[in-house]
C-alpha cells in the first residue's frame, strides 16, 4: 500500500475553503449575478433590445393632398412641400418614397415632363424621379412609386418636397400630384440608424 504525502489533505481543504470563499465574492458582482437562463430569455431580454436599439427603422407617412403648379418648363419649379418628418438620430440615411398619381394638363412643346423627389430642396445624389411622357398628358393621371435614399441627414426635422420640369425646350400647363383630389397619394419615410 502506498503512503499519502502528509500536505494532501490540507491541499484539499485549502481547496475547498477557496473556492467557497471565491464563490461568496464573486456572487454577489452584477457580472455574475445573472447566469443561466433559457435561449430564448437570454434573446429576448439582453440580445435583440440591443440589436434592435442600434439597427432600427422610424417609418413616417405623410398623406399627400392635390397640389399643383399653372405652368411648368425645362427648368425645375417647385411643385409643392409634401410634408415633414424628424429623424431622431444624427447622422441616419432616410430612404423617401412617393406613391401616388402625377398629372400634366398638356404639353405645348418636348417629350413629357419629369417629378423629382426632393429633401430640404435638394435632390439625391442618385434619381428619386419618374416621368410622364407628353402621350401620357391629360385623362386622370399617371401611376407612379418612385424612391430615393438621402445620408446624413442632421437630427431634427426635416421637408419632403416634390418638384417638375419639363424635357429640354419643353412646355406644359397643370402639373399635379393626386389629380382629382382623391386624397390616396402618400410619401413614405424609413430612417435607418
Amino acid at each position: 500500500m502506498r503512503a499519502r504525502p502528509a500536505g494532501g489533505r490540507l491541499r484539499v481543504i485549502v481547496v475547498i475553503l477557496s473556492s467557497m470563499l471565491l464563490g461568496v465574492v464573486v456572487a454577489p458582482l452584477p457580472g455574475f449575478s445573472h447566469v443561466g437562463g433559457t435561449v430564448n430569455h437570454l434573446w429576448k431580454e439582453h440580445i435583440r433590445p440591443k440589436a434592435d436599439a442600434r439597427f432600427s427603422t422610424v417609418v413616417t407617412e405623410l398623406s399627400v393632398d392635390c397640389v399643383s403648379v399653372d405652368a411648368i418648363n425645362q427648368d425645375y419649379t417647385k411643385l409643392a412641400d409634401l410634408g415633414t418628418f424628424e429623424t431622431v438620430a444624427r447622422g441616419s440615411m432616410v430612404e423617401v418614397t412617393f406613391e401616388g398619381r402625377i398629372f400634366v394638363s398638356s404639353f405645348a412643346a418636348g417629350t413629357g415632363a419629369v417629378f423629382e423627389l426632393r429633401v430640404d430642396d435638394a435632390a439625391v445624389p442618385g434619381r428619386a424621379r419618374a416621368n410622364l411622357k407628353a402621350a401620357e398628358a391629360g385623362g386622370s393621371g399617371h401611376m407612379a412609386a418612385f424612391s430615393g435614399i438621402w445620408t446624413g441627414l442632421a437630427k431634427g426635422t426635416h421637408t419632403v418636397s416634390m418638384w417638375v420640369r419639363t424635357s429640354s425646350g419643353g412646355s406644359g400647363t397643370d402639373a399635379y400630384v393626386d389629380p382629382g383630389c382623391w386624397s390616396t397619394d402618400k410619401v413614405v419615410v424609413k430612417e435607418f440608424r
